[in-house]
């Protein structure tokens, strides 16, 4: 009776023939439903791989972005660093010249001095 698979039939044994159609469809239906799925499964499967590997993509070009905007504020600050290492060099240079500008001004007028008094001296003694 159940030997043959070709000749067995689902209703056989169902007391109500409606009963066993309603049945077969719901079976029908759950197993379109397992595929939908176990499909749906392979494509989150699917979207979670590709989101992975557009996160690696994304994590590599903000690793690169970084390292970009490292080196450039590295060659800024180094910049910087050099235009205040050339402005404090210039600020000593403008401060010796400075001093050394002073220091003739002091002996030219210390000589005028000295002239001065030499010259009054010179005028106190033919008075």
């Amino acid at each position: 009776m159940v030997d043959d698979d070709d000749n067995f039939n689902n209703r056989e044994f169902i007391v109500d023939e409606m009963l066993g159609d309603v049945l077969l469809m719901q079976r029908e239906t759950i197993q379109s439903h397992f595929q939908e799925v176990k499909q749906m499964k392979s494509d989150i499967r699917s979207l979670e791989e590709k989101i992975r590997i557009a996160l690696e993509h994304c994590n590599r070009n903000i690793e690169d972005i970084q390292l970009e905007a490292k080196a450039y504020v590295d060659k800024e600050v180094l910049s910087w660093s050099k235009q205040y290492q050339d402005a404090g060099d210039e600020k000593k240079r403008l401060e010796n010249e400075l001093k050394e500008i002073l220091k003739k001004v002091e002996n030219k007028q210390l000589r005028a001095v000295d002239e001065l008094e030499s010259m009054y001296e010179n005028k106190i003694k033919h008075e």
